[in-house]
């Protein structure tokens, strides 16, 4: 069936008679909307190909003028019909396709590549299992061909027309972290543009240095110290919470390390306590967790890059609710917060100014004295601190906990420290405290090599771009793989072993400054990445002195998946024994 009769039909057209397409022009001759003949039909039921060429331009605001052009000559057609034809149009467009097969071609052309490209899907078949949705089992499909190509360091691949490149060796990794040019993110982050808008996780170019250069400022040490407090308390609620527990079993792990993380990071990011840890969820922690699932599945789905496509489809439609749910929430606590800062005295009668109390607060302080921050700005920046800063930490903190009740040598060494670092009658953990902390931190990193919250994420290429000894074309997402780089053979012996002696100092002498880089580095480096390690610590610090951690779950039983962070298949269970302060026999 010809290109045009497909689109026809698919948006409920019966055939293509009535629908009077493109004028008789010369393709060299710009044409406004204005100068569109509007008398002019085609013969039949095709296209006379110069007639499509024109329709297919693809220059300066071209696809603005395509639907122009569909909308002068599509009169009689019902306006939704006609709507869903120029995004079919727009998908199925055979020249947007070419230059996606195109790119392809110049990208296997030289880049190691796994097996024949099928028509239409390209490799995608290598990265579904049987009775798995492709969005849970790509993760095992991604590591498995990165233990294939590791001599490599890297492999190309194309999901349905999309060509993509995986790299994974600390100087594929530099190469890309230190570009100054190819800071933008790749394609795959399109899902979850409507909720996090032009915030820092997904903005690009002059937008991105703009926005990190004017918050940097407010990841100080000296302002992250301040809501130490605010991480102990909600720390402490965990406590609570653990101990009224049946048993001091935990059945979820990650989720109830979930509801802790929300709390805190919405409490010191926004000066909003959500008391999900007592009162339960509410509807922007429920509709945070749907929406995730619902991005990474979209990823996946072949012809859903138009919203508007996808937006008519039942997953499109519950995604639309969620971030209508989460962007409400938000954009009621700035106005709100907004409001009291108006009408609070900015100074003491002595002109000291008052210390701001959460991110919200700086960012206001910004806007409200003239800074370049909108209120819409700073409603995205919320949101991409509140995705960034709860789902990542709960589950980097989960792994840490299964890892320390599954290594009871590493816990009991853990808790020797905390004792002789932390006396019983503190009740608030310090950095101060945690600076005493050498052998939990090195716990932590080896629980973030084995297992990064992030473990993917994708930069696309605006211009061809030299890596190693090959150059990537134009137009190509890059992924760093950082699943596969921290297991790298060649840089990690016996690298599935869990073992925190990895980075004691004489052995962290020689290695690769970007061999391990949990939190992403160079430009792009987590802005939040002392705040996280902070809480995490403060986090483990409060749960050691009060419990012995034993194992419900096997490592060894987890199966690895991934919505926009690393997860498990199964639930993480741990039981904890009160310890009532003292370093007891494991």
């Amino acid at each position: 069936m010809a290109y045009l009769e497909v689109a026809c039909k698919a948006a409920n057209l019966n055939d293509v008679d009535n629908v009077d397409w493109v004028p008789t022009l010369s393709l060299e001759h710009p044409v406004s909307d204005t100068e569109l003949p509007v008398n002019r039909s085609m013969e039949g039921n095709t296209l006379d190909e110069w007639k499509v060429e024109y329709l297919l331009d693809s220059g300066v605001n071209a696809q603005q003028t395509r639907e122009n052009v569909v909308h002068r000559r599509t009169k009689r057609m019902p306006s939704f019909h006609r709507r869903i034809l120029c995004e079919l149009l727009e998908a199925l467009r055979p020249k947007h396709l070419k230059l996606e097969i195109d790119l392809s071609n110049l990208l296997f052309a030289k880049i190691p590549q796994p097996g024949r490209r099928l028509p239409l899907l390209g490799h995608l078949l290598l990265l579904m299992k049987k009775g798995v949705h492709i969005s849970e089992s790509s993760f095992e499909g991604f590591s498995k061909l990165a233990v294939d190509f590791h001599k490599h360091g890297l492999f190309a691949l194309q999901l349905a027309f999309q060509p993509i490149l995986h790299i994974f060796t600390p100087e594929y990794f530099e190469n890309v972290m230190t570009s100054t040019k190819h800071i933008n993110k790749a394609t795959g982050y399109k899902p979850v543009v409507p909720w996090l808008g032009t915030g820092l996780i997904v903005s690009g170019g002059e937008k991105w240095h703009k926005d990190r250069k004017m918050l940097t400022p407010a990841f100080h040490f000296k302002i992250l110290d301040q809501f130490n407090p605010l991480m102990n308390k909600h720390a402490s609620i965990l406590c609570d919470k653990i101990s009224s527990t049946l048993n001091y079993q935990m059945t979820d792990c990650v989720s109830v390390l979930s509801t802790c993380a929300l709390d805190t990071i919405c409490e010191t990011s926004m000066g909003v306590d959500m008391k999900t840890q007592t009162v339960g969820e509410n509807k922007f922690s429920s509709s945070f967790t749907e929406f995730n699932k619902l991005a990474v599945k979209r990823v996946f789905t072949v012809g859903s890059k138009s919203d508007f496509l996808y937006n008519l489809t039942p997953n499109g439609q519950k995604a639309k609710l969620m971030i209508k749910n989460m962007h409400e929430f938000t954009e009621q606590i700035v106005v709100q917060r907004k409001k009291e800062i108006m009408s609070m005295c900015a100074s003491d009668d002595n002109g000291t100014k008052k210390k701001l109390r959460s991110l919200l607060d700086l960012m206001l302080d910004i806007h409200l004295n003239g800074g370049d921050l909108s209120i819409k700005e700073i409603q995205f920046q919320l949101d991409n601190f509140a995705f960034a800063g709860h789902d990542t930490v709960s589950n980097a903190l989960a792994f840490v906990m299964v890892c320390l009740a599954n290594y009871s040598d590493v816990q009991q060494r853990v808790r020797e420290e905390i004792n002789e670092s932390v006396s019983d009658s503190v009740t608030e953990i310090t950095s101060e405290h945690l600076a005493k902390l050498p052998y939990l931190d090195m716990v932590i990193k080896e629980s973030l090599r084995l297992y990064p919250p992030v473990p993917f994420t994708g930069r696309h290429l605006l211009e061809d771009f030299q890596i190693g000894d090959y150059m990537i074309p134009k137009g190509t997402d890059i992924w760093l793989n950082y699943f596969a780089l921290h297991r790298n053979p060649d840089y990690w012996a016996e690298p599935e072993k869990f073992d925190p002696e990895r980075f004691s100092p004489e052995n962290s002498i020689d290695r690769h400054p970007f061999a391990f880089v949990p939190f992403s580095g160079g430009l792009r480096n987590c802005i939040g990445q002392r705040y996280a390690k902070a809480f995490m610590k403060i986090v483990i610090v409060q749960i050691m002195r009060h419990f012995r951690i034993l194992p419900v779950t096997r490592i060894d039983d987890l199966t690895l998946s991934f919505e926009m962070t690393i997860k498990t298949m199964e639930p993480i269970q741990i039981k904890f024994r009160p310890v009532d302060g003292r370093v007891e026999e494991m």
